[in-house]
């Protein structure tokens, strides 16, 4: 079977032990899945290895912060490790490189995903409003990993903005759990959504098989601690290049971006 680059440490036909509440447990795939699971890998490598234009990273450059319906955030705390593994194979499942993730969507990359148009400053904004299940109101699960105007002022996190239109990865991301038609490409490779897909909140989840290039990210946006942080704002600006656009919680620019549009 494939290996996910030159880099990765290992195949992916190698189980990893996975945590949770299959602590110990291997997740084997057949050979259909094992198919479906190449399939998609060889499209995500073939675009990974290609120069994507993204239109939305154009916008963002411009100062237009309006992101589409369907766009897709991942977010994650700050290493240059992290970022650099980033930069270079975009957002990927862990599992990929033998790294044990959870025990739901297997081989998946997990995103949160807008459900209407909105600016940055927007959608950071919303993210602190609680959500009422059933009798009960809490925070919303995008506030514990997406950067906004009242969490990590001080903690170095950072979500990265996927742009969703690209010819090519547009394709990529039919292959997501959380939507609708997809139980049979899954099947026996996710195990359960934490979210039942036929939800409200299912809109705002999505788990893309293998996971996106690096050329369809369109943006990164940073929390208040990393936004203070000149030291690791230029590591961001070295790893992914004078073109891609840092921007705060508000929308604001952090960095001078050159480009030759």
């Amino acid at each position: 079977m494939s290996e996910i680059l030159n880099a990765s440490p290992g195949s992916i036909v190698k189980a990893p032990v996975y945590k949770g509440d299959q602590e110990n447990a291997l997740k084997e795939l057949g050979p259909r899945q094992r198919e479906i699971l190449d399939l998609q890998l060889a499209e995500y490598t073939h675009l990974n290895e290609i120069e994507l234009h993204s239109d939305l990273r154009d916008r963002l450059i411009t100062g237009d912060t309006t992101l589409p319906t369907g766009t897709l955030i991942h977010g994650t705390t700050f290493s240059t490790e992290r970022i650099e593994s980033i930069a270079a194979h975009g957002v990927v499942s862990g599992e990929l490189f033998d790294i044990p993730e959870d025990s739901e969507t297997h081989y998946c990359a997990d995103f949160f995903r807008l459900e209407k148009d909105m600016t940055i400053a927007e959608y950071t904004q919303e993210i602190t409003e609680n959500e009422t299940s059933g009798k009960f109101t809490k925070p919303r699960a995008e506030l514990k990993y997406i950067p906004s105007p009242q969490t990590h002022r001080t903690r170095e996190r950072l979500a990265f903005i996927i742009d969703s239109t690209i010819p090519g990865v547009k394709e990529l991301l039919e292959a997501d759990a959380y939507r609708r038609g997809t139980d049979e490409l899954f099947e026996g490779i996710v195990n359960h959504l934490p979210v039942d897909k036929n939800t409200q909140k299912a809109e705002r989840l999505s788990a893309v098989m293998v996971g996106v290039p690096r050329g369809a990210i369109a943006g990164i946006v940073v929390s208040g601690g990393l936004a203070g942080n000149s030291e690791h704002l230029a590591d961001l600006v070295r790893a992914f290049g004078e073109d891609m656009p840092v921007l705060s919680v508000r929308g604001e620019l952090l960095n001078q971006v050159t480009t030759e549009m």
